[in-house]
């Protein structure tokens, strides 16, 4: 049976989105026989010499530094938010409405009121 691909953008080329990014090339070393397959497609950053080189490094299709075009491609599957807190709900939502799948870590937001807004 063909595996699953889940094609991946990830918003943030910093500390964490170099982080997700090893961690999705490298999952099958540490998991046997996973049900799917990852497929890097797209990294933004706003300064775009960062998403250059781990579009470079570790082979993904496109590097951008304008995140809502990222979330608009019609080939990701899922959005990693990357970036510092302050940017997460905006970033979250704006996934959401286009239909994606998310992976944010901790803290989820700043506030309260935007984790409802996210809910919402």
């Amino acid at each position: 049976m063909e595996k699953r691909v889940f094609k991946v953008g990830i918003i943030g080329a910093g500390f964490m989105g170099n982080t997700h990014t090893y961690n999705y090339v490298t999952m099958p070393l540490f998991y046997n026989d996973l049900p799917f397959k990852i497929k890097l497609v797209a990294i933004c950053n706003r300064d775009l010499s960062k998403a250059e080189k781990l579009r470079k490094d570790f082979g993904f299709e496109l590097a951008t530094n304008n995140y809502k075009a990222l979330i608009a491609r019609k080939d990701i599957d899922i959005i990693d938010v990357c970036t510092p807190t302050l940017f997460h709900c905006e970033q979250i939502i704006n996934a959401l409405e286009a239909g994606k799948h998310v992976y944010v870590d901790k803290p989820l937001c700043a506030t309260v009121e935007e984790a409802e807004r996210i809910v919402e």
